[in-house]
């Protein structure tokens, strides 16, 4: 009996010991699972390393920042010194504050036409740089030949930096007014001039970041909103513009049907769309593809090879936004998803 006893004992341990390290081993892979969660704001997400130049009152790198539960992934930095941005904006402190507690790395005096050079950016590479609204300061009317050349001037050296700090794939965000005569900036020709062609204009909705607050940041008026009319995103990454010019010519002087790509000697049919997967159900796009990666001419026929450049861009950026959705996603889970 005795016996009987201690092994029951014994026995029980054991399952109370077995049921303790299951518990454990489960609160771990939630812990694990909760840490690599990824968040997103509207084009940005929680795994992307994020520049923010010019911030102002840093109301903008502070709604990411809520958005993601932590602001460990953000640059966030301003022109102004940090005296400069206290006195400027009532807002900012409480605003710096709450960016530090959530892991954010504050710059002040960072200009955006010199800042690759900056000691702290130097040697670090984005997934996404991010620039609203920029703006040389109100030195007269906003149609005048000289006060829009100052803008373009900024803009310029911007992308001029901001091309060489893109990780691969990474991107260049400018928010921008595209009434008159803002539109007359052309940020698409600026753009070019520093390699980086445009992969989508989208509709800029503040309302989508929330907290944030656009603010004139000059003059006697710098706390104070300036109003926002109609506005776009506009993206752009590192590319060939010659070829992009070239597949865009072709196109138009001599357009062909998409289920041309597709023959015997030409492997699977990708689905995609420039907004990303989630809209290739009520918009496809058909293109075969024999290598994601290396896209040889001999493969298509010149032709052939020149419109696929045309649609490289938008491809690469499903597949970005599509990896980026969920830690466990793979290749082969979005070469499944896209392939008939």
């Amino acid at each position: 009996m005795r016996n009987q006893y201690q092994r029951e004992t014994k026995r029980k341990k054991l399952n109370e010991r077995r049921k303790k390290m299951m518990r454990r081993r489960r609160e771990e892979e939630e812990e694990e699972e909760e840490e690599i969660t990824v968040k997103w704001a509207k084009h940005y997400s929680s795994i992307h390393q994020i520049l923010i130049v010019g911030d102002g009152d840093f109301s903008f790198s502070l709604s990411l920042a809520y958005a993601f539960g932590s602001a460990f992934n953000i640059v966030a930095t301003s022109k102004d010194s940090y005296v400069s941005v206290l006195k400027k904006y009532k807002r900012a402190k409480s605003n710096l504050q709450c960016l530090k507690e959530l892991g954010a790395t504050i710059l002040h005096g960072v200009d955006a036409t010199k800042m690759k050079y900056h000691t702290e950016l130097r040697m670090q590479k984005f997934d996404r740089i991010v620039f609203n609204f920029p703006h040389a300061g109100f030195k007269g009317k906003e149609d005048n030949m000289r006060v829009m050349n100052l803008h373009k001037k900024l803009v310029n050296g911007f992308f001029k930096n901001a091309s060489r700090m893109l990780r691969p794939y990474g991107e260049v965000h400018v928010s921008h007014k595209v009434e008159h005569p803002f539109h007359k900036w052309n940020l698409e020709e600026l753009a070019s001039k520093s390699s980086l062609i445009m992969i989508e204009c989208t509709n800029f909705s503040i309302e989508d970041y929330p907290g944030y607050n656009n603010k004139r940041g000059d003059g006697s008026r710098c706390d104070q909103p300036f109003r926002l009319g109609e506005c776009r995103t506009f993206m752009f990454r590192i590319g060939d513009i010659h070829k992009k010019k070239r597949a865009e010519e072709i196109a138009v002087s001599n357009p062909r049907p998409l289920e041309s790509f597709v023959s015997e000697n030409l492997p699977p049919i990708f689905l995609y769309d420039v907004k990303g997967i989630g809209s290739t159900i009520h918009y496809p796009l058909r293109i075969g593809a024999s290598n994601l990666r290396t896209r040889e001419p001999s493969n298509y026929g010149f032709d052939a090879c020149q419109e696929f450049w045309g649609f490289e861009y938008p491809l690469n950026g499903s597949y970005e936004r599509y990896m980026n959705e969920a830690h466990r996603y793979s290749e082969s889970d979005y070469l499944n998803r896209m392939m008939r």
